[in-house]
């Protein structure tokens, strides 16, 4: 798989680098709905998120935390899976030294 770079605003605009050969309303439509449910899921399962009744989403103290510190939810699932209350200090380090700062 070849990985595709940004270099100018006009590459962003352009939609073959989002794999989208068809321009219609209802095919941007369709891939802004896939693009919101999968990243929704992806929060869901890093916990920074809870959606009930298949709609209202509620945020979760991981997001929180996340925000707060600028970190990132993948950072932050790390954290969850990896820290333990018997965690020792090498393990700690290894799990911090992990994180992803969200860029601006």
């Amino acid at each position: 798989m070849a990985v595709k770079i940004i270099k100018s605003k006009q590459d962003a605009m352009n939609l073959n680098y989002y794999n989208l050969h068809n321009i219609s309303h209802q095919a941007l439509s369709d891939h802004l709905s896939e693009l919101v449910e999968t990243t929704l899921q992806d929060l869901v399962n890093s916990k920074c998120i809870a959606i009930e009744d298949e709609m209202d989403v509620s945020v979760l103290n991981l997001s929180m935390i996340a925000a707060y510190y600028n970190i990132s939810y993948v950072t932050v699932e790390v954290y969850t899976l990896s820290l333990k209350e018997c965690t020792k200090l090498k393990g700690l380090l290894e799990v911090i030294s992990s994180s992803t700062v969200n860029q601006s």
